[in-house]
């Protein structure tokens, strides 16, 4: 969601947007992992995430590790983090926030960004994990390469939070693309 707000400040204009960084950005690429499909039922999405997936601790902690490719660089004060997020209303349950993006078995059209991506006229980079279950690498190369303002790095073992996982790398090229 932070890929398309930032694009959408951006077409705004109210804000001198030079230079964007997209981390894993969802909405370049239209499909969903079979996995998350279910999610685009409103009526699925809110009973797991009020039984199966409740947001306890234990539950966040059990989704945070499947979007990484390495869980043991989840740190227990990130997860403490998003589950008092969650509990005081300023963050959405994973699967609800996932239920607003995905239609029927794909991206909804609202969060799909090439379109808008195409009429910004700045540097915007992508850093994103190979290992993401979410978006697929080779779907999202192909995706981009059109877009002429483009860039991107993918980051070897690393799943959904390249910030988190490695983040060596990831201020290494963020610092680069933004001097």
């Amino acid at each position: 969601m932070s890929s398309w707000y930032a694009t959408k400040i951006a077409l705004d204009k109210t804000m001198n947007v030079q230079k964007i960084i997209f981390v894993d950005p969802l909405g370049f690429t239209i499909s969903v992992p079979k996995k998350q499909k279910l999610l685009s039922f409103a009526l699925v999405a809110k009973l797991i995430s009020h039984t199966a997936m409740s947001p306890t601790k234990q539950h966040i902690k059990q989704f945070l590790q499947e979007s990484h490719f390495n869980p043991n660089t989840l740190e227990d004060d990130f997860i403490d983090y998003v589950h008092e997020s969650i509990h005081l209303n300023t963050l959405t349950h994973p699967f609800s926030l996932l239920h607003r993006i995905v239609g029927f078995h794909k991206i909804r059209k609202d969060f799909l960004l090439n379109l808008d991506v195409s009429k910004l006229h700045i540097p915007i980079h992508i850093i994103s994990g190979a290992e993401d279950p979410l978006i697929d690498s080779d779907e999202l190369i192909k995706a981009i390469t059109p877009l002429t303002m483009v860039s991107y790095d993918i980051l070897p073992n690393v799943g959904h939070v390249p910030p988190i996982e490695n983040h060596k790398d990831f201020h290494l090229l963020s610092r680069r693309f933004l001097r």
